[in-house]
This record gives C-alpha cells, sequence and structure tokens, in this order.
C-alpha cells in the first residue's frame, strides 16, 4: 500500500467550464505537485490560471486506488485514465508524487545506499568520481522536491526553480551515461562476483528514481513558468527514458544468455535479482508515472462525448514554447 500514498482525487463538480476547455484543448497544463493549471505553451499567455479542488484518497477509496497501479498492464493512454476513474468509481486520481514524500524518499535512500555500497569495494579514484554525480542527482531531487512542497508562492521560487532545474537534467544525462558505461563494465572481466551484484542492485535502484524524478523536473519547468519546456517532459523526454530501461532490459537479457550458453557470468547473482528486475520492467507505477497526467481529463470528456471527440484530444496540436531543450 506504502505505492497509493500521495494519491489525490480530483473533486471534478467544482472545475470551471474554462478550465475543462483549456485542458482539453491544449491551452492549459497541469501541475501534479498542488493541482496547479497553468496556461500552456503556445497560449500567449503564462502563469497559473487556477487551482483545481484537490483532496487525499479516503481510506475507503484504497482498494480503487490500488487498482490504479494494476491498469499498466491493461492499456495505454486515455485507456489507462478511463479504467483508472472506473477502479475509482468514477473519480479522477491523480498520482501526486512530489506530495508523496515517503514514495519519492525511499527511491532516493535507496539509491544513496547502493552508492556507498558501491563506493566501498571500488578502488580506482576515477571511478568513485562517477559516483560523485549520482550523489549529486540524488540531493537535487530530494532538495527540489522540498522547495516544491514548501508553501512559498511559485512567484518566489521561480527563479531557484529554473537553476535546480539545469542542475538535475544535466545530471540526469550524466547518470543515464554512467548506467550505461555500469553495463560494460560488467561484461568485463574486471568484475567480481561483489562487484557485479552491488552494479546491478545499484542501476535497478538507479532506474527505478528516475520516472518519479522526472515529475520532479517537469513540476520544475511550470513553476519556472517555461510550459514548452513541461511540454517536452510529456512527450520527450519520458520516451527516452523509456528507450534507456529497454536498452538495460536487452542487456540483462544478454546477460541471462551468456550463462546459458556457457560463457562466464554470475548465476547466484542473476538468480537473486530476478524478482527485482521483474518489478522493474513490469512496474504499474512506472506506467502511470510515465504517462500524460492529462490522459484522466480526456478520458473523462470522451466518455461524456463519444470517440469521435475523443480521437480530437488524443492528440493536440503541437505548440512551440520559448524554452530550452530538455
Amino acid at each position: 500500500m506504502k505505492e497509493i500514498l500521495g494519491l489525490l482525487k480530483v473533486d471534478l463538480t467544482k472545475v470551471s467550464a474554462d478550465v475543462w476547455e483549456g485542458l482539453l484543448n491544449g491551452t492549459m497544463d497541469l501541475s501534479y505537485s498542488k493541482g496547479m493549471v497553468h496556461w500552456a505553451a503556445g497560449s500567449g499567455r503564462t502563469g497559473i490560471v487556477a487551482h483545481l479542488p484537490m483532496v487525499p484518497v479516503s481510506p475507503e477509496e484504497l482498494a480503487s486506488a490500488e487498482q490504479l497501479l494494476q491498469v499498466g498492464k491493461l492499456a495505454k493512454g486515455a485507456q489507462v485514465a478511463s479504467v483508472a476513474a472506473t477502479a475509482t468509481a468514477a473519480v479522477v486520481v491523480v498520482a501526486v508524487v512530489v506530495a508523496a514524500t515517503i514514495y519519492l524518499s525511499s527511491k532516493i535512500d535507496k539509491v544513496e545506499n547502493a552508492i556507498a555500497e558501491v563506493a566501498r569495494t571500488i578502488g580506482q579514484q576515477d571511478r568513485r568520481e562517477y559516483l560523485k554525480y549520482f550523489e549529486d542527482y540524488a540531493g537535487a531531487v530530494r532538495s527540489a522536491q522540498a522547495m516544491l512542497n514548501s508553501r512559498v508562492p511559485v512567484s518566489e521560487i521561480s527563479r531557484m526553480a529554473e537553476m535546480r532545474l539545469d542542475r538535475l537534467s544535466e545530471a540526469r544525462h550524466q547518470i543515464l551515461g554512467f548506467v550505461r558505461g555500469l553495463q560494460s563494465l560488467c561484461g568485463s572481466s574486471q568484475s567480481n562476483q561483489v562487484q557485479y551484484a552491488l552494479a546491478i542492485g545499484f542501476m535497478i535502484d538507479v532506474l527505478d528514481l528516475v520516472p518519479a524524478a522526472l515529475i520532479v523536473e517537469r513540476e520544475l519547468c511550470l513553476v519556472a513558468g517555461m510550459p514548452g519546456m513541461a511540454q517536452r517532459y510529456r512527450e520527450q523526454v519520458r520516451q527516452e527514458f523509456r528507450q534507456e530501461l529497454e536498452r538495460f532490459r536487452e542487456w540483462c537479457d544478454t546477460q541471462y544468455r551468456q550463462l546459458a550458453l556457457g560463457r562466464g557470468g554470475f548465476p547466484d547473482v542473476l538468480a537473486e535479482n530476478r524478482d527485482r528486475l521483474k518489478a522493474l520492467f513490469g512496474s504499474r507505477a512506472q506506467d502511470i508515472l510515465l504517462s500524460d497526467p492529462l490522459a484522466p481529463f480526456f478520458a473523462t470528456a470522451a466518455s461524456a462525448t463519444g470517440p469521435k471527440e475523443q480521437a480530437s484530444h488524443e492528440h493536440p496540436p503541437n505548440t512551440k514554447g520559448r524554452d530550452r531543450t530538455a
């Protein structure tokens, strides 16, 4: 049940017609952290439009909320949101990971613990330097989450959000590159069983953290007044991470094939991590984190307007913003 901490529901009866229309036609965008609706890139306007009425999921809805985490294997996009809405008695549920301190902090803790374990087994100074980037990334995610959870007005933290975004984006690119490098290192004859085990566990923890961290990065975009960049996180950056995760899956498959062919490897390590790998590649929570936050609204509107209207909302027109490339 820990994964559902931080799920909030939107009282759709209190969402104004103007906000509904803006979300559906792409002129407005939704923030995870505080239920804020911002003007989207290409709308010709900037800033916060409204605060959606959001309340925690009640204890009676926990069983239904658990179903929300299972829909990832059933459908994608607006279909996921439609099933999710049905699973929670037609109340749209949003995965507010930024507000779910326990959820994100637990993943950061795992990465930091893994860093400490790996550092104790690495002798080369240059490789220890690599770990510094992982420490910086975990620390940056934690501090950004704390800032987003603060009660400070957005106008007072927008500049700080932009600076933190630069740091997070750069660190993310670096650590994913190092994860690929670690895969090459594990495939060489230089690694022993202890190092191999720590490396696999470390890569699992890092890749498990990134989807939640991407939510933080996207929220920083909105707070910094860069809706176009937030849109690119939804459309481009998350897809890039999916490709990174698929690359890791292929590497793991290769490790198992090499083992089956009797070409080295550490069978005990692979066996011990089988369940963790299955959980990573089949994570329902990740499916939700990497999906479109506006999909519930599209699905709810589609249920009322019919399939033709739904098709027009699933692919809103592309817009151009003033933002940097993520």
